[in-house]
């Protein structure tokens, strides 16, 4: 068959025709002249530039096995490691800030396979610190890991006057009970370039993690603590009793159990009616607490979030002295002020006032401003206690907010009655 193909192309033309001869002489006669000249140009001093190799081409990523946070996966080549916390590493070019992948890796019991817990959690703490932040919930697409595939949420909000993106995931090895959450940040103008680079990266993504051995053959999905800590809700009256404050309508309400593996602490009061809850720990990874935050009043940002820790047995006994508040509140403060108040800014902006009481419970104000001299915030860190338990409650307000002296008193006066309210219980 190639034969015959090959054949019809010179169908017509046999091989003694004067027009094949003639056409071989010339081509013959054409390659002699050629090489004369170039024997010529060689014996001129005129040689031919000679052709460099082709260079290797620079390899694209590099295998990270972090044996501290229990993963394998691949990185851009030569992009720097840098541990933000026990639970967080990010890497970054040397020569670009505003671009970077990264991994938080915690252990979370009874996890869920489409728990996105841990992913909330750190969508929170970039609303506390971007109050322009918002969410696209699987906006960024999806991508399979193994044979499971999972949606991307895409992040929008702005720092330093740049628009940015983050793609951010979960994954979680639930056999392990550790929940990862992978996410790439890069400025909005490059995203159609370093998306695809980060997919890829999360694609290669494996947890390492060992098994945890099955206790009582409970499972996390049917668990309703474990479903609530996972999903969070509305804030809904669970009684008749409801008060009208300066800003907030207060209402009746119990909050599931703050730690959900071990069904305990709730706690009781008034809370503010159609704020969304989730639990999340707070200012510890091991501290229970619960997340509030206010109906999107301007479409774009919350104007209030609120965060209440429970510590329990933090007094001594259910008639504390001064010394005794103070060796509750001092550590405390400090570690709101290092970890979490400043991530409104540098700690050189973050102002927070002496620590005085107000009836019952102990109040400081902090005020945070941002690199370029704008207010990023306004609120208040309140101390308080329920017997022996302590309780820890900040208050967090949006810029908008923040200018409205009217909305500040409000929500402090409305802050204050809720948590004087408070009642904790660690029965389970």
């Amino acid at each position: 068959m190639g034969n015959k193909l090959f054949a019809h192309g010179f169908r017509g033309v046999r091989a003694s025709s004067p027009v094949f001869i003639s056409s071989t002489r010339g081509r013959a006669f054409l390659l002699l002249v050629m090489l004369l000249s170039s024997m010529l140009l060689a014996a001129c001093g005129q040689e031919s530039t000679p052709v460099p190799p082709t260079p290797t081409p620079a390899p694209r990523f590099q295998q990270e096995n972090n044996s501290d946070l229990f993963f394998t996966m691949n990185i851009p080549f030569n992009w720097n490691k840098n541990v933000l916390d026990a639970n967080t590493v990010v890497y970054t070019p040397p020569d670009n800030a505003n671009l970077g992948i990264g991994v938080v890796s915690q252990q979370i019991g009874k996890l869920t396979p489409d728990s996105r817990r841990l992913l909330e959690q750190r969508v929170d703490q970039l609303k506390s610190r971007f109050s322009d932040l918002k969410q696209d919930v699987g906006g960024g697409g999806t991508l399979t890991l193994v044979d499971t595939a999972i949606s991307v949420d895409r992040l929008t909000y702005s720092s330093n006057n740049i628009e940015l993106n983050q793609y951010i995931t979960e994954a979680n090895n639930v056999q392990a009970d550790r929940a990862y959450v992978l996410f790439g940040v890069t400025p909005s103008k490059d995203a159609d370039t370093y998306r695809p680079l980060y997919f890829d990266c999360f694609k290669s993504f494996s947890s390492t993690a060992n098994p945890v051995p099955a206790q009582n053959n409970e499972s996390g999905v049917a668990d309703p603590t474990v479903v609530a800590a996972n999903l969070g809700g509305k804030i809904r009256p669970t009684s008749g009793n409801e008060e009208k404050g300066k800003v907030l309508r207060l209402v009746e309400w119990e909050t599931p159990p703050l730690n959900a593996n071990l069904k305990t602490p709730r706690i009781k009061g008034l809370f503010p009616y159609d704020f969304g809850w989730r639990l999340r720990p707070y200012p510890t990874p091991t501290t229970p607490a619960i997340y509030l935050d206010s109906p999107v009043v301007d479409r774009t940002t919350n104007q209030a979030v609120m965060q209440i820790s429970v510590f329990k047995d933090a007094f001594p006994s259910g008639n504390p002295t001064e010394d005794d508040w103070k060796k509750f509140y001092t550590p405390l403060l400090n570690t709101l002020f290092n970890q979490t108040i400043t991530s409104y800014g540098s700690p050189f902006n973050v102002k927070i006032g002496d620590v005085a009481s107000s009836g019952p419970l102990y109040r400081a104000p902090f005020v945070a401003i941002s690199n370029t001299g704008e207010l990023n915030s306004r609120g208040f860190v309140l101390f308080s206690r329920s017997g022996t338990h302590g309780v820890v409650s900040v208050l967090s307000l949006s810029p908008v907010a923040s200018l409205k002296q009217d909305l500040v008193d409000g929500f402090d006066a409305d802050f204050q009655r809720m948590v004087n309210s408070f009642s904790v219980s660690f029965n389970g």
